[in-house]
């Protein structure tokens, strides 16, 4: 259970969501999330899982060095 949590926590849930949210507000503010609806939705899941996997590959190869500071 532990490793999981720490899991979860390196992920940086909260910087994802804010991800989400600003590309949210950008379509709207472009006019474009009702035209094009499922486009734009993958669009912000694979940038979610992307980013999220950036931060989990960033955790893995700077594990000496976040010990170190």
């Amino acid at each position: 259970m532990k490793n999981f949590i720490q899991l979860f926590l390196s992920l940086r849930i909260k910087n994802l969501f804010f991800l989400s949210l600003i590309q949210l507000l950008i379509l709207n503010y472009l006019n474009t999330w009702t035209d094009y609806f499922w486009p734009s939705l993958f669009f912000i899941i694979s940038t979610f899982f992307s980013a999220a996997a950036g931060n989990l590959i960033n955790d893995i190869f700077d594990f000496k060095i976040d010990q170190i500071n």
